[in-house]
């Protein structure tokens, strides 16, 4: 029998196929329409996976044609911000500079609509008794039955009482509501009039202010006439690098005007000229300006808005009440020799009308149009060179000290700062006061301890109001803290050379040892100004520093011994024995070493890290004898026995009676300048130390440490004054009578500490708490057990 018994629809949307199989046999017509499924799927799979590639193509294309895309847009806005500098000077002849005063006004007016009266709800119809359904339907039987029309009569009536009772009811609630709404109408009305008057007040308050100001320029007003060249410059429109702050001076007796204008640092500048997409790398690559185009762009950016400034006022200025400007361009930058906030005058041009006016802006280089007229600045502007401006804005004006911060500042404290500086009458008065005070009247945050950096920016915070401070964190002084007495003054200048700092370190080091016992003598100054002045060369102002620092040091001897435990490590093994030989001639200045200064003398020693021998080496050398060992007496004092503390409870070791050999002291003084350069050489290291390496990475493998314990250890009461930082180590260290360098390193190591750091912190602790240093010798260190029963 022939024809097809069996027959199957396949299909396949994803190609968009279909096929009717058919066949006698079911299996076979089954088994054809599965191969043509599978076909059809590994086809379109194929059809997918050509798709994929496609976009996955198409993607890239478009990523790397958004890059280069991207790559152009940057290189035109680059080059166009560059463009924009270059073209400083031709922007403005365009614009006319000269003040609209319409302009400042205000003439808009009250912006806000009156608000709309919520509608009233309305009253309903008052029933009446007439109303058709309020009159009773009387049938033909109710006409002849009086008692039933009488019923019906009533009915209606009574319908009628209700329903007038009810519009009562609800007339009163809509005139209660209504009441609500009129008031609501009236207040939002009240409220809108209120500040449309208010409004319509301020802005003719404002125009009124500003007609008084045009008519006081006109009437060429000092005042007027300073705050409309202020709005001349205000009004200049420059690119984000130009900061655009000013200050400005006017004299008007000779029609004088003096411009002190902050121009942009050289890094401020943009200096990108391209961008490129590499496909290779997938990634952008800029290319900037070289030094010397760099250069170039800043030399021409400065000359440009100095010629820009002058024209813009002498444009602006309709009175005629400018007859000359001075220009001052000044940069904040910060020195990259003494890294200290600067802020030198780099340019200065004076200009008058008559001159600048027979100058073409359109035409001019701007570096030779500011030459020519005699303008004053280094070869390159980029090297921030300082020079002395031509006119200086007078500092004493009213308007400089009572200029209001809108800011919002604290009053009270400028006061104070003032009051201060008045204290300060010249160049040979200082005044001592705590450091805490200092901070607080110069705005820095309240703080036990400041740190290197805060402390340095405090010292220039005082410097910037052209004073000086006295230790001097950028100048080789330590970090400051809260109860630390400083010392302010006028200062001659304001540059110090690393002569003084090695100077002031010395100073501090004979002080130390001279008021060993109590305060030091003038002969043991004597002896170390003549080490000082005698063999370094310090300019006058470095001597005045030197001057006042000593006068602070005998107010605060204390401060004195923090130097050496801070620099005694760092300085060379064979340049100490000469440092404890300028000790040695300082103490001994009037020939007699008393016990305590024998024991500032050890101590110093000590952490000098010489022989123990070393002090009586020092001696010998000198001259000194030993035949007769006397202790000094002690001087006169109250009656009634003092109470020790811990640093004078320990007995003293008795001191040998002696005389110097001069000569030999002679010879110890010609090398002192070779001791101030060496400390010199010591602090600017301090200064410049990069982090120390891990000091765990510098053990030796063969070193092993017992772990510190898992929990924190209990701090005794005697460790309590320690920084709390410190504490912790401490129990560890003095737990033992000694510890190798390595040992030392890796117990730092394991407290993520600095081994000098643990060092120096424990030692002047121990010799301000304790009376002697805690630690001693570099390998093995030694812990000083013996003062821990104090």
């Amino acid at each position: 029998m022939s024809g097809y018994y069996y027959h199957v629809t396949v299909r396949h949307d994803g190609l968009g196929k279909f096929r009717t199989i058919r066949g006698a046999e079911r299996h076979l017509v089954e088994a054809a329409a599965h191969a043509q499924q599978r076909a059809w799927n590994e086809q379109y799979a194929k059809k997918l996976e050509v798709a994929e590639r496609r976009r996955e193509r198409d993607e890239r294309k478009r990523e790397l044609e958004d890059s280069l895309r991207e790559a152009d847009e940057r290189t035109r806005e680059a080059q166009q911000a560059i463009q924009d500098l270059r073209g400083l000077l031709l922007a403005t002849l365009s614009v006319d500079d000269r003040i609209d005063w319409e302009t400042l006004k205000q003439h808009q007016p009250f912006s806000q609509p009156q608000p709309q009266e919520r509608p009233y709800h309305p009253i309903p119809k008052e029933p009446n008794p007439d109303d058709a359904w309020y009159r009773p339907q009387l049938s033909l039987i109710d006409k002849f039955l009086r008692s039933a029309a009488e019923k019906k009569q009533q009915a209606a009536d009574a319908l009628f009482q209700a329903d007038h009772a009810k519009w009562r009811e609800r007339v009163a609630s809509i005139e209660i509501s209504n009441q609500q709404i009129y008031e609501t109408n009236v207040r939002q009305f009240e409220d809108w009039k209120r500040r449309a008057d208010d409004y319509e007040a301020a802005r003719c308050k404002h125009n009124e202010a500003i007609e008084r100001r045009r008519a006081d320029y006109q009437n060429r007003n000092h005042e007027a006439i300073l705050d409309y060249c202020d709005l001349v410059l205000s009004q200049s429109n420059y690119p984000e690098c130009c900061p655009k702050n000013f200050e400005l001076d006017y004299d008007p007796a000779g029609k004088s005007l003096i411009v002190e204008y902050q121009l942009p640092a050289p890094p401020d500048l943009p200096l990108l000229t391209e961008v490129k997409y590499v496909r290779s790398k997938g990634e952008f690559v800029e290319t900037e300006m070289n030094k010397r185009q760099a250069d170039q762009l800043y030399d021409g950016v400065l000359c440009q808005i100095a010629i820009r400034t002058l024209h813009e006022l002498f444009e602006a200025d309709v009175v005629r009440v400018l007859e000359t400007i001075v220009f001052n361009g000044i940069v904040h930058t910060v020195n990259p020799g003494t890294g200290v906030a600067e802020t030198p005058c780099v340019m200065s041009v004076r200009a008058s009308r008559t001159t600048f006016s027979t100058i073409n802006l359109r035409h001019v280089e701007a570096r030779a149009c500011f030459d020519s007229l005699g303008g004053i600045a280094g070869e390159k502007l980029a090297g921030l060179r300082a020079i002395t401006a031509l006119s200086a804005l007078n500092r004493d004006d009213d308007r400089f000290s009572r200029a209001e911060d809108i800011g919002g500042s604290n009053s009270s404290a400028l006061d104070e700062w003032q009051e201060l500086v008045k204290s300060i009458a010249g160049t040979t008065e200082a005044h001592f006061l705590k450091l805490g005070s200092l901070a607080s009247l110069l705005g820095f945050p309240a703080q036990e301890k400041y740190s290197a950096s805060l402390s340095r920016e405090l010292a220039r915070a005082v410097r910037a109001r052209n004073l000086a401070i006295e230790p001097d964190a950028g100048f080789g002084g330590p970090a400051y803290r809260t109860e630390d007495e400083v010392a302010l003054f006028r200062p001659l200048s304001e540059a110090v050379t690393d002569a003084y700092v090695g100077a002031s370190v010395l100073l501090q080091f004979c002080v130390m040892i001279a008021a060993a016992d109590d305060h030091p003598t003038e002969g043991e100054l004597e002896v170390a100004r003549n080490f000082i002045h005698k063999n370094s060369t310090l300019t006058p102002h470095e001597r005045q520093r030197l001057h006042f620092f000593e006068r602070l040091l005998c107010r605060n001897p204390h401060l004195a011994k923090r130097p050496l435990t801070r620099l005694a490590k760092r300085l060379p093994v064979e340049n100490r024995q000469m440092v404890g030989e300028v000790l040695v001639c300082v103490a001994g200045a009037d020939g007699i070493i008393s016990s305590s200064e024998w024991a500032a003398l050890d101590r110093a020693c000590k952490s000098l890290d010489l022989p123990p021998s070393g002090l009586e080496d020092i001696l010998r050398r000198l001259g000194a004898t030993f035949e007769a060992a006397t202790v000094q007496e002690a001087e006169p004092t109250e009656p009634g026995e003092p109470l020790p503390t811990r640093a004078t409870a320990q007995a003293a070791p008795k001191a040998p009676a002696f005389k110097l050999d001069m000569a030999r002291v002679a010879a110890i003084s010609n090398e002192t300048a070779q001791v101030i350069g060496i400390l010199s050489a010591v602090m600017r290291e301090e200064e410049a130390q990069p982090p120390e390496r891990s000091a765990a990475a510098a053990i030796s493998p063969a070193s092993t440490i017992s772990p510190p314990p898992a929990e924190q250890p209990e701090i005794p009461a005697w460790l309590k004054t320690l920084n709390t930082k410190f504490q912790p180590i401490a129990v560890r260290v003095t737990a033992r009578s000694s510890w190798t360098r390595a040992e030392f390193h890796q117990l730092a190591a394991e407290f993520k500490l600095m081994p000098l750091g643990v060092f120096d912190a424990l030692n002047e602790w121990a010799d301000e708490h304790l009376g002697d240093f805690l630690l001693e010798g570099e390998d093995p260190i030694t812990v000083n057990t013996s003062i821990l029963t104090n």
